[in-house]
């Protein structure tokens, strides 16, 4: 599942998702605006937390993941390695160029 809403053009995601992976049975997209009411029914739904972010300072998803005690993989920007010690609650990972 991919929730959450995009920052940028999304075209380029759904064209990953559904040309180049045909991964469109498989992955459910819920890319509007999540209402707080409703947010911990996608972390509790989920097995780990992916945040592939170009730019960032810091993210409320990652402490979100943390009550959740939810694994995550995020990207080396801003704060987020910081926050995610690489190898112990997650990944740390460089972001796409």
């Amino acid at each position: 599942m991919v929730a959450g809403e995009f920052y940028s053009e999304s075209r380029k995601y759904f064209e990953i998702i559904e040309e180049r992976l045909k991964l469109n049975d498989s992955v459910e997209l819920r890319t509007s605006f999540i209402p707080n009411t409703e947010v911990y029914l996608y972390f509790c739904s989920c097995d780990v937390v992916v945040q592939p972010y170009r730019h960032a300072s810091q993210s409320g998803v990652t402490q979100i993941a943390y009550h959740f005690d939810k694994p995550m993989i995020v990207t080396n920007v801003g704060g987020l390695s910081e926050m995610v010690p690489d190898g112990k609650v997650g990944y740390v990972v460089q972001p796409e160029q």
